[in-house]
């Protein structure tokens, strides 16, 4: 497999530390003023979907970097981040 170029990876990790942070919102149980956060069934629903999709686009380019790439690391990191994450947020969906 032919290992991918620098300009397939920009903004990829950026987009997924996005998502990362937008899904992380829903598991905290106050907003930054501190009111009682409401979250709707759609919104969790929403967040595992994009956190999965981030996922599996994730896994595709950890597959297409070189195993000595310096990158690979920020890559793998953040996938395990989301990961935890979406395994947290589709517990809150089986409730």
């Amino acid at each position: 497999m032919a290992t991918a170029s620098p300009e397939s990876f920009r903004g990829l990790l950026k987009r997924a530390e996005e998502i990362y942070d937008k899904a992380k919102e829903l598991t905290q149980g106050k907003d930054k003023d501190g009111f009682i956060r409401l979250i709707s069934w759609e919104s969790i629903d929403q967040a595992v979907n994009n956190l999965a999709e981030m996922k599996g686009a994730l896994q595709e380019k950890i597959k297409e970097l070189a195993k000595n790439s310096p990158q690979k690391r920020k890559y793998e990191e953040c996938l395990r981040k989301i990961e935890c994450l979406l395994s947290e947020l589709r517990k809150k969906q089986g409730k």
